[in-house]
């Protein structure tokens, strides 16, 4: 409605998809957390044969999970009956019997490839080390907020389960990923108890092309040196270090059961900032603590590191051979990243106010209230600029290179970056540096994933916080991989109605020729409401990894959203324009009666969740 949003022979995969690295543990108990991007998808086509199993009455979600968690031969692919929602598992491919077949009358079926499998790491001496960054600076240089992917989730009873509520003054601190794409962040309590303090949560496998949601587990003990409030922290592989008042406390993140305490890794000398690294060119691994600011500031870090050819997961290793070295380190985060070639950088996250307006002596609750006047008035204008509205707490992007060997540190870059989200201007309502952010290094071919992430979200100033969490990501490619730029501009300013706006989020995905998708841009809450759409047009970008030939705009949500007109656009050319500025167009929504009553005429009488069109 429009409102003014395990069985013994278990396989362990890890697919390659879109360039992510995914561990997929196929089992019972992990069915659920199966991934769409697990899967190519090639549409009006099907293995002719080779059907080893059928299943009957499934959606093709089910189809994936039953392929996925097959026990009784290794499922490649499947054939999806369309009608009849039925599909064929199969223990081929369309490489192992030369080709597909593509003209069955009716194009009754769309079969599903799984990607490219390969063995796992082997466990303690790669599930530790991480992939390389070719080269830190040119995959840095990328990060934009605008350019980010804004993640609303749930972590499911979180409120509920640690202490009845969670108080407002509650917020994350710190957000790193794994190696294989799961999320990591770590939540600052005020009302902790004495055997549960701060708490880090973690959830499943983050793929930015993937609609299927995240699931997330909780950790909280205090007695292992988790305090109330963990800071920042960075990952290496499937190992986390989490910045604390005592130092950097170390967890493994196994890829089945509870976090694991690597008590013997813990270092001091810290209180926000922590890092680690896996540099293989000298087969060892290194470690950053120091005392970060919220704003840029030079500080001295202490950076040690191991011995050669040691695992972290063995009780006998620990970080040594420490030098302190002054550079640019942030509480929110100091990512210590190493190049292939064995440099190191460290990329630290900053905010451009700690606690507006800075320098004032008035008290904190004077200090908060004039700051939401200010991001108020800010969004406002942000309905009529955009991204080119400037507000308090900008995200400030610094990278140092480190010469350890001479203990010393140079300023490469630093540049502000730009907001998450486009009408957004309050900091406690977006993913910020603010509050954490970062880079993450993982896949196969070294990417490094950029992270911002929120503070938690509250329904109004002041209220307790919830179970939503929203945070920000941006897939920054290494040199030499291919992208392109696509997106779409979107007219919303529809003629003889108003409210066309939403609060909810709007999707573009971007499809290749083989139907697979190649680029997910997406705009959270488009403005709306006494302004309508004739303010700017809505610009969803996304950069993707082949030529598109076509793009699905869809809404995750019942608050109504009308396109007038839209462009579809290649690297900022406009390519094909579908609709014009008129009082006809397209209502977008998961309530199909949206289309009715006062956008009976404009709507056609009709309204859908999702829109597709052609390049």
């Amino acid at each position: 409605m429009k409102l003014s949003p395990s069985k013994k022979n278990t396989q362990t995969r890890i697919a390659y998809a879109f360039g992510v690295l995914a561990v997929l543990v196929v089992g019972t108990s992990n069915i659920a957390n199966a991934q769409s991007s697990a899967f190519s998808k090639t549409a009006n086509a099907a293995l002719s044969g080779h059907n080893t199993k059928k299943l009957s009455h499934k959606s093709v979600r089910q189809c994936m999970s039953a392929c996925l968690s097959e026990s009784t031969f290794l499922c490649k692919s499947f054939d999806y009956a369309k009608a009849a929602q039925s599909c064929d598992l199969s223990n081929m491919n369309a490489s192992d019997v030369g080709g597909l077949k593509t003209n069955y009358p009716g194009n009754p079926y769309d079969h599903y490839s799984l990607l490219e499998i390969v063995e796992e790491p082997t466990f303690g001496r790669g599930i530790e080390k991480g992939p390389q960054v070719p080269d830190v600076m040119y995959a840095v240089k990328q990060m934009q907020g605008r350019n980010s992917i804004v993640v609303d989730t749930k972590v499911s009873d979180f409120s509920n389960k640690y202490d009845a509520n969670v108080s407002n003054s509650d917020h994350v601190q710190g957000i790193t990923m794994t190696s294989t794409g799961r999320i990591v962040v770590s939540v600052s309590r005020t009302n902790s108890s004495t055997g549960c303090g701060g708490v880090l949560m973690y959830s499943s496998t983050y793929r930015e092309n993937s609609d299927i949601p995240l699931t997330w587990e909780t950790y909280c003990n205090a007695s292992d040196g988790l305090e109330r409030h963990p800071s920042s922290m960075q990952a290496v592989g499937e190992i986390i270090s989490v910045g604390t008042n005592g130092g950097s406390r170390f967890y493994h993140l196994p890829k089945s059961g509870r976090i694991q305490r690597l008590a013997h890794l813990d270092t001091s000398g810290g209180r926000d900032a922590s890092g680690v690294t896996f540099n293989k060119k000298e087969d060892r691994f290194y470690s950053l603590d120091g005392a970060g600011s919220v704003k840029p500031n030079q500080n001295t870090a202490s950076i040690c590191r191991t011995s050669v050819g040691v695992t972290l997961l063995d009780a006998g290793t620990s970080f040594k051979d420490c030098k302190l070295i002054s550079t640019y380190i942030s509480g929110q985060s100091s990512s210590l990243l190493t190049q292939a070639d064995g440099q190191m950088f460290v990329v630290s996250t900053f905010s451009s106010d700690e606690f507006y307006p800075d320098g004032s002596s008035a008290s904190e609750a004077a200090k908060s209230a004039q700051y939401i006047a200010q991001c108020t008035s800010d969004g406002a204008d942000a309905l009529f600029k955009g991204y080119t509205q400037s507000t308090p707490y900008s995200d400030i992007l610094y990278v140092s290179k480190l010469n350890y060997a001479a203990g010393t540190s140079r300023l490469l870059y630093k540049g502000d970056i730009g907001r998450t989200q486009r009408v957004q201007t309050c900091v406690t309502d977006r993913p910020a540096f603010r509050f954490a952010g970062g880079v993450a290094p993982f896949g196969t071919k070294g990417e490094l994933m950029g992270l911002w992430s929120g503070r938690f979200l509250t329904s109004v100033p002041g209220a307790p916080n919830s179970d939503s969490f929203e945070f920000a990501a941006q897939n920054l490619t290494p040199r030499g991989v291919r992208t392109e730029h696509y997106s779409v501009s979107i007219d919303c300013d529809v003629d003889g109605i108003s409210d066309e706006g939403t609060k909810n989020t709007i999707t573009a995905t971007f499809y290749d020729d083989k139907d697979a998708v190649v680029g997910v841009g997406r705009e959270v809450g488009v403005v709306g409401g006494v302004f309508g759409c004739g303010l700017e047009d809505l610009d969803i970008r996304a950069t993707t990894t082949d030529r598109v030939k076509k793009v699905k705009v869809s809404t995750d949500g019942s608050d109504g959203f009308m396109i007038d007109k839209i462009e579809l656009r290649e690297a900022g050319r406009v390519v094909r324009t579908f609709g014009s500025n008129n009082d006809k167009g397209w209502c977008l929504s998961t309530d199909p009666m949206d289309g009715s009553n006062n956008w009976k005429e404009a709507a056609g009488n009709q309204c859908k969740s999702e829109y597709t069109w052609s390049y």
